[in-house]
């Protein structure tokens, strides 16, 4: 397999893993699809989201690539997965383990083609919302497809981790082979964002997990170099919660009403993330009554 530019060794998608030697990369206008094992138990992202889902569950997992999660639920959690590519070569790997496979990209796909007999157990979106050009329409698309004890699990990068930014502070936004600046995102998100996702998308967040990795293990390797860097780093971990945060794991349910979906953002901000929320509601309750008023409509 050759990628552009000629052949690369596989990144590893998530930081702590070895460089998969001598593997081939291909990327696709719209994705990169990689191969890796899930350590049970490990702090990774795939082995967090894994261990949110229940023995024997029907899945539907969106973006599976070439299938170490697939493999992992159909194999070790006897799970019946039917699953979503759209890279044709990396498909191919992944389907000894789907049910049913679907090749192609879950925002052209509709609704009615992913429906396979009973509802979904568990809906997976691993790293993948940030490759879309419209999440909210993938979400929205698969809520009806959850049975009503089921749930969505995402993996989302955190675009305010103190690495990402410690280098914006010293002029560098630089994309990257994978990672927080992986070449192929589209969409960024910090905490505030992912939960306003999936409230706007019609989900209550029942669970907010973290991957926590400190500035030096990420793909930046953050060393400071004098003591003006320390300084700024340490501002950092002060100020930001979500400063190591490389991944945000969420656990969503689809919500009965709008009022329960945004209960989830109420609890699950910062103070100082809560008070802008609270700023944002007023601006719109503000907006709201100026469109229906005689100024809004021109009248004197």
């Amino acid at each position: 397999m050759k990628a552009r530019g000629g052949t690369k060794k596989i990144g590893p998608p998530y930081p702590g893993q070895p460089l998969l030697d001598r593997t081939e990369r291909r990327e696709r206008d719209m994705g990169k699809f990689y191969e890796y094992k899930v350590r049970e138990g490990a702090q990774s992202a795939p082995a967090k989201l894994l261990a949110l889902v229940r023995r024997g569950s029907r899945v539907l997992e969106i973006g599976c690539s070439t299938g170490s999660q697939t493999r992992v639920l159909s194999n070790e959690l006897g799970c019946k997965v039917v699953a979503i590519e759209i890279d044709p070569e990396a498909a191919e790997h992944a389907r000894p383990y789907c049910q049913h496979l679907l090749v192609g990209s879950i925002e052209s796909i509709k609704a009615a083609d992913l429906a396979f007999g009973e509802p979904y157990d568990v809906v997976i979106c691993a790293d993948v919302l940030e490759h879309l050009l419209d999440p909210r329409v993938a979400l929205e698309k698969v809520r009806p497809l959850i049975s009503p004890n089921g749930c969505l699990l995402a993996s989302i990068p955190n675009v305010t981790h103190s690495a990402l930014v410690f280098e914006m502070m010293n002029g560098r936004f630089e994309y990257r082979d994978y990672g927080l600046l992986d070449a192929t995102h589209i969409r960024f998100f910090d905490r505030y964002g992912v939960l306003r996702l999936f409230e706007d998308s019609g989900y209550f967040v029942e669970k907010l997990d973290r991957v926590v990795i400190a500035p030096e293990k990420t793909e930046f390797r953050v060393v400071p170099a004098d003591d003006a860097d320390r300084f700024v780093l340490d501002y950092m971990t002060r100020r930001n919660p979500d400063g190591d945060t490389f991944q945000f794991i969420v656990r969503a349910i689809p919500a009965s009403t709008p009022s329960h979906a945004k209960s989830a953002l109420e609890f699950r901000l910062t103070p100082r993330q809560h008070l802008s929320l609270r700023y944002e509601r007023c601006c719109r309750g503000v907006n709201r009554n100026l469109n229906g008023s005689s100024v809004a409509r021109g009248i004197e």
